[in-house]
């Protein structure tokens, strides 16, 4: 009868977590900046967690170190889901974790839902609209956000252009993602 139970437990489990599985269609450069309110480079300065309608959110205090669309601003505030409030922790797929002292290039929309305590910004996407700055090699790259593509990217032992191509990850060095961002915001407003 134990091992009976067991059994139904491990397959409850194993399939239980395939119901909870998602695929995510990468949204291209493009499409981000059309999509966005705004984009600022932002370094994280502190983080809270609140409680919304028993749902965890992290909020991240940010000072903007650049503009790159919508108005300018000292510091914003970033919302994203996850993270823990009291003893309780919730994780949500494809939404990073942000940490104090990281920098980011960031693809924001104004959050929507009423009741929070706060005003902040969302990510668009999740992850795919968030893009961790990492330092490799005497440089620096914008490397998106998802499947822990910039822990990859900082291990990997190659230079940062053969670490992008070889894992097959969206970045690129940071002077030239933010010209990508304004070729793409150009040749989105022409008629």
């Amino acid at each position: 009868m134990i091992r009976r139970l067991t059994v139904v437990l491990a397959l409850a489990a194993l399939l239980g977590g395939v119901a909870f599985a998602a695929t995510v269609c990468p949204l291209p450069l493009a499409n981000l900046a059309k999509a966005a309110e705004r984009i600022v480079a932002v370094t994280v300065e502190s983080i809270e967690h609140e409680n919304h309608e028993g749902q965890v959110y992290t909020v991240a205090t940010c000072k903007v170190d650049e503009t790159i669309k919508g108005p300018e601003e000292k510091s914003i505030k970033l919302r994203l889901p996850g993270g823990r409030f009291g003893g309780y922790t919730m994780i949500v797929p494809g939404a990073p974790v942000l940490r104090k002292g990281e920098r980011y290039i960031v693809f924001l929309t104004a959050e929507t839902a009423e009741g929070f305590s706060r005003d902040a910004w969302r990510t668009i996407g999740l992850g795919q609209g968030l893009f961790k700055l990492v330092n490799k090699d005497g440089r620096t790259y914008a490397i998106q956000a998802m499947a822990q593509a910039p822990e990859h990217f900082d291990a990997c032992d190659s230079s940062g252009s053969v670490c992008l191509r070889h894992l097959h990850i969206l970045g690129a060095e940071r002077s030239d993602f933010v010209a990508q961002i304004r070729d793409a915001l150009t040749s989105t407003s022409e008629p």
